[in-house]
């Protein structure tokens, strides 16, 4: 222990200058007052105790004085120092030398590598799924496989066993036994494309079918009708015609999105023949857009099964797994928006979810 005696005037001036060369962890063990002689100033002495004797520091050596007395060290020893002033000041330690850097010139940037729950997640939002499920699927993934997730290809085919768990679609073949379909759908949605188009899957499988109309707001329907069932050589059959032989594909007019009151009519009409209903949905629409829909056309019709339309022009197909996730609808068809011939298909859960990963080369 290093023990020191400071003499001042006043108590605050000694505890300044303790403060100044010991700092502020100083013990002090005393104070005295003191005169100089009998009739000198008096002053205080301070007995003050620290861990250990503070280094003398050293005098800054004035360069330009001893350029200007030692003429042969302006060269030298001046130019010498502003070489260095220019480097970066480095120190050795332990054998290796690290730069001394200032925190505020180089901050600290935290690692732009991803982790891999990160990583994942991320691929599944490249696919068009939304953050909050790709989040989900994520953490699935890397709690039902944590073993395997460092080759590429068995990452794909996990991902595409997680996606399957939430794939529903609507086999065909159920709907054969059923006497009249019909498409529903908001205009523009693809829903008259999709009823031919069915037609002409129901001729591949030589099943009879015929086309019947609601769709009395449109003055061309019945002639748009008319000219499709020559194209497909199918009956164009009146809606009262039920004896018909064969399934009846009914076409309807627009659902309208601004009150249930104004579907009322189409509602009884379908009521009255109780057909399978399926609903058209553009791919191209927002997934909330697609869920408006959907749950107007569930208040007022019985849906059996969802039909995508124009998948042709979507880049991400991740919306599919949301939709199946929100909806609890199975997906019955997908179609494209192009020609008529083999531009619909129905695919099963394990082609549904190859579809969202964008391994599916029918769509």
């Amino acid at each position: 222990m290093f023990v020191k005696k400071f003499e001042a005037e006043t108590l605050e001036q000694g505890l300044k200058k303790i403060r100044q060369e010991l700092g502020p962890n100083a013990l002090i063990l005393g104070t005295q007052k003191k005169k100089n002689g009998l009739l000198g100033k008096g002053f205080i002495e301070i007995t003050v105790a620290a861990e250990k004797k503070p280094e003398t520091p050293k005098n800054d050596i004035d360069e330009q004085t001893l350029a200007r007395l030692f003429p042969h060290r302006k060269t030298n020893e001046v130019e010498k120092k502003a070489e260095a002033q220019s480097k970066p000041v480095v120190k050795k330690v332990s054998g290796s030398f690290s730069r001394y850097i200032d925190i505020e010139d180089e901050p600290h940037r935290a690692s732009a590598k991803p982790t891999n729950k990160n990583r994942y997640e991320l691929e599944f939002l490249r696919l068009g799924i939304s953050q909050q499920a790709s989040k989900e699927l994520g953490n699935r993934l890397l709690c039902d496989f944590p073993e395997g997730l460092s080759d590429p290809q068995s990452v794909e085919n996990k991902k595409g066993k997680l996606l399957l768990n939430q794939m529903r679609t609507l086999n065909p073949s159920h709907l054969l036994d059923r006497k009249a379909w019909t498409v529903i759908g908001t205009a523009g949605s693809g829903k008259t494309t999709s009823l031919v188009k069915l037609a002409l899957y129901l001729r591949q499988v030589n099943k009879p079918a015929f086309l019947s109309t609601l769709d009395s707001r449109k003055v061309v329907s019945a002639v748009e009708m008319s000219q499709y069932s020559r194209m497909l050589k199918i009956p164009l059959k009146k809606m009262e015609e039920t004896a018909t032989p064969g399934i009846q594909l009914i076409d309807t007019p627009s659902i309208r999105l601004d009150s249930e009151q104004s579907n009322w009519g189409l509602v009884k009409k379908l009521e009255a023949n109780r057909p399978a209903v399926f609903l058209s949905l553009e791919a191209t629409l927002r997934l909330p857009e697609m869920m408006r829909i959907v749950e107007l056309a569930q208040t007022l019709f019985s849906i059996e099964a969802i039909l995508l339309t124009k998948m042709d022009l979507v880049t991400q197909t991740g919306f599919i797994y949301d939709l199946l996730n929100q909806t609890k609808l199975p997906i019955c068809a997908v179609s494209q928006s192009q020609s008529f011939k083999d531009s619909i298909h129905f695919p099963d859960a394990t082609g549904l979810s190859q579809l969202i990963l964008r391994r599916g080369a029918s769509v």
